[in-house]
C-alpha cells in the first residue's frame, strides 16, 4: 500500500525497527518511501499525519493487448522502424523523409535533411 504525506512536514525512518534505520524528512504531498514500518505508516496515519492512496485499478493484462497499446510502442515484438544513419551511404534527405513518414512526422517535401532530422527529433521519435 501506499501513502501521501497530508502534514505540512513528516519524519520517516526507513529501515526495519530493530536495525539501521535512515530518517528523511518529507513535505506534503510527498510520497513515503518503501522501506518504512508497517507499524510507523500506521501510526503516523492515526494522526492524520499521511493518508493511504486507493490501490490503482489495473489489470496487467490489459497492457499486453495491442488494441490498448496506442501511441506506447505497439504490440510485443512488432519492430520499429530504425532511423537512417546520420552519415555515409543512406544518410540522405530521402533515407529521412521516408522515415519521417514511416514514424508519422510531417516534414515539409523540400525540406533538408537536416530540417528533416530536427523534426523527427522535435516529434520526440529517435534519431539515432
Amino acid at each position: 500500500m501506499s501513502y501521501k504525506v497530508t502534514a505540512p512536514v513528516v519524519k520517516v525512518s526507513i529501515g526495519s525497527l530493530d536495525g539501521n534505520r535512515v530518517a528523511r524528512i518529507l513535505r506534503a504531498g510527498a510520497i513515503v518511501p518503501e522501506g518504512v514500518a508497517e507499524e510507523s505508516l500506521d501510526l503516523l496515519a492515526a494522526r492524520g499525519l499521511i493518508e493511504a492512496l486507493p490501490e490503482p485499478d489495473v489489470d496487467p493484462e490489459a497492457d499486453l493487448d495491442p488494441e490498448t497499446l496506442g501511441d506506447r510502442g505497439g504490440a510485443q515484438g512488432e519492430e520499429q522502424p530504425t532511423p537512417p544513419p546520420k552519415t555515409g551511404k543512406g544518410s540522405g534527405p530521402e533515407a529521412w523523409r521516408a522515415y519521417a513518414e514511416k514514424v508519422d512526422v510531417e516534414v515539409p517535401a523540400d525540406a533538408s535533411r537536416e530540417d528533416v532530422i530536427a523534426a523527427v527529433d522535435a516529434a520526440g521519435k529517435p534519431t539515432e
